[in-house]
């Protein structure tokens, strides 16, 4: 589809053109997946976070990355683009957008000891934010397919 409007002639990766899915397509794709298929979770985490790391490193392959983490699986997914990032020498930090366990110390699940930096949002004034983030690649992990209504205070908050 070269030439055509928001078309790129020369994608980074696969095919000019890809349909997205919805995030009810998205859930039914990763369900059939783990149901049917017996892909366990963990594995299409870690696959999607992987994925996400290289295709940041190529579009974006220098400066600080900050990860907005999450309580669901789009955070985990951020935390292992950001654990792939870390162990490629790249300056990370995750900031935590939910209670979550995972991230409770440098030996946590997803992030196989790699010891990344992890700021509490709720510790954060407007300023501390704005510093963290500046001049740097900014990756959502806070909502995932899963989301329904509007976001929670607290995610509302990471998100203005």
């Amino acid at each position: 589809m070269s030439g055509s409007p928001g078309v790129p002639d020369a994608p980074p990766f696969g095919p000019a053109w890809l349909p997205l899915p919805t995030g009810e397509e998205s859930a039914a794709f990763d369900a059939r997946a783990i149901d049917e298929l017996g892909v366990p979770q963990p594995v299409l985490m870690e696959n999607a976070g992987r994925a996400a790391a290289e295709l940041l490193q190529h579009l974006h392959p220098r400066g600080r990355v900050v990860g907005l983490v999450g309580a669901g699986n789009n955070g985990g997914d951020c935390l292992v683009l950001l654990r792939t990032l870390r162990a490629w020498g790249r300056d990370v930090v995750a900031v935590r957008a939910a209670s979550r366990e995972a991230l409770e110390g440098s030996d946590s699940t997803l992030a196989h000891g790699w010891g990344l930096e992890v700021r509490d949002d709720q510790a954060m004034d407007g300023d501390a934010f704005a510093e963290l983030v500046e001049g740097a690649v900014v990756v959502d992990g806070i909502l995932g397919t899963g989301i329904r209504g509007a976001p929670r205070e607290r995610q509302a908050r990471l998100i203005r």
